[in-house]
């Protein structure tokens, strides 16, 4: 009996020598895990059947079926872009036509032509092609244009560098379908891909445009078999929101008042929730003095990829804004009080208004924020624009921080204008976690104070 239990033992330690020396070889040659994933190693291979990662109708319901970001925009002084025709007939009623948007809103789709010197282009992203094996493009096209004119199809890997193709129709005038499958299927393995279509049009003479419909994206995924190895901070994806109405949600409220020697003020500014005079509930910002910066954070942490948006509109109308008065959102590495802040790099993207008249200016800034009197902070960009921002009181402006693996992208908007991607960033030194809050600031010497309020906080982590 001895004798065939030390036998049974001898086979079973075999084995499981033998199991564990797979294990340890399959473990060497496996890519490393990415920071909040699942480290795994690939048994076997196979492939998933299609699924559908964006399909576009311009029937009004893409941004709240997927949640994949679609941006149209244009360059140079042509304020015409992509827009969705509402109705213009059985034939292009529910597409998307190349100068409907900007100025062109009031053009009929099918009856107006285009206008000379427009370049407007539309862009799908970030999406994620990591596990990607086979992908495949296909959109529906109407095109009648002058000669030099026309519609280019796009990808990127960062969201600014294109690879344009262009789209060249088999009869003028008719709906024709193209599909594109090998160059996406090259990008599989990328962390971010960004796909656009593009319409341009010189001075040698116009015609009916081009019409876009239908953009379909399939890919199919690896679906290998995969032996868990080590987890990673690994999450499920969230959102979070506050709109203020709650009091107790978290964001810190308080004042700093010091008094100098000589009996000056230092620093003077307030924040927390408050309801306003217009029946909403908002998070304020109150800066009393001069040259104050206000940097704090509320209670949410980001993890992974991210998107982060807020409200944010000047509050005072009885006093004019200075150039210099300042107002953003901002993500930074540790929390931050607002009377002893101290992390870096923060970064924000703010307002800073103009008085007299004039344009506000968009800006995205680098801080090293070593306290409340010292923290230098470099301007990466600064932009004075009338359209896609406003300084007029009680209006709101929405702003957004996208991250994506190192990578930071800076948007701005109004209620009533579609996104501006106003910068992009590397930084390889960021953390995996940030933290989400807001900053403002009184840096001229005026004495009267500047009140600034925030509403509407949107963020939604991810892989």
């Amino acid at each position: 009996m001895e004798g065939r239990i030390r036998s049974v033992v001898a086979v079973l330690a075999f084995w499981g020598a033998a199991i564990l020396g797979l294990l340890i070889l399959l473990r060497t040659s496996a890519t490393p895990a990415m920071a909040g994933q699942l480290e795994v190693v690939k048994a076997a291979q196979s492939v998933s059947d299609w699924q559908t990662l964006l399909f576009d109708t311009y029937d009004g319901t893409f941004t709240t079926t997927y949640s994949i970001r679609r941006e149209i925009t244009h360059t140079g002084g042509v304020d015409y872009e992509w827009g969705r025709v509402v109705s213009a007939g059985a034939e292009f009623s529910g597409t998307l036509w190349c100068v409907q948007g900007g100025q062109g809103i009031s053009l009929t789709a099918g009856e107006d032509p285009y206008t000379n010197g427009v370049t407007t282009t539309l862009t799908y992203g970030p999406i994620n092609f990591r596990q990607v094996v086979t992908a495949e493009l296909s959109f529906q096209h109407w095109i009648s244009v002058a000669a030099g004119d026309g519609l280019d199809w796009g990808v990127s890997t960062d969201g600014s560098s294109f690879s344009f193709s262009p789209v060249t129709p088999t009869t003028m005038g008719k709906w024709e379908t193209t599909t594109v499958t090998s160059a996406l299927t090259s990008l599989a393995g990328e962390r971010s891909v960004y796909l656009a279509f593009r319409f341009r049009s010189d001075g040698s003479g116009v015609d009916k445009g081009v019409f876009l419909d239908n953009v379909l994206l399939r890919v199919r995924y690896s679906t290998g078999v995969y032996l868990p190895l080590v987890v990673k901070n690994y999450f499920e994806e969230y959102e979070y929101r506050d709109n203020f109405e709650d009091w107790s949600s978290g964001w810190i409220y308080g004042s700093v008042h010091n008094t100098n020697p000589d009996g000056s003020t230092s620093d003077k500014f307030s924040y927390g929730y408050k309801q306003d005079a217009d029946t909403s509930k908002v998070y304020y910002i109150r800066v009393s003095d001069n040259s104050d910066h206000v940097f704090l954070t509320g209670p949410q942490e980001t993890k992974g990829n991210f998107e982060y948006e807020a409200y944010l509109r000047l509050a005072t109308s009885d006093t004019p804004p200075s150039w210099g008065d300042e107002y953003g959102i901002l993500v930074s590495p540790a929390p931050l009080d607002p009377a002893n802040p101290s992390a870096q790099p923060v970064y924000t993207l703010q307002i800073r208004l103009y008085r007299g008249g004039g344009n506000p200016r968009y800006l995205v800034k680098k801080w090293k924020v070593y306290g409340l009197h010292n923290h230098p902070g470099d301007e990466l960009v600064q932009q004075e624009e009338g359209t896609y921002i406003t300084q007029q009181p009680k209006v709101w402006n929405i702003f957004r921080i996208e991250r994506q693996g190192n990578k930071l992208d800076f948007f701005v908007r109004t209620q009533s204008t579609a996104w501006k991607h106003v910068h992009s960033l590397t930084d390889d030194s960021l953390p995996d976690n940030l933290y989400i809050g807001f900053y403002a600031a009184h840096t001229q010497m005026y004495s009267y104070a500047m009140e600034y309020q925030f509403d509407n906080v949107y963020l939604r982590c991810h892989q």
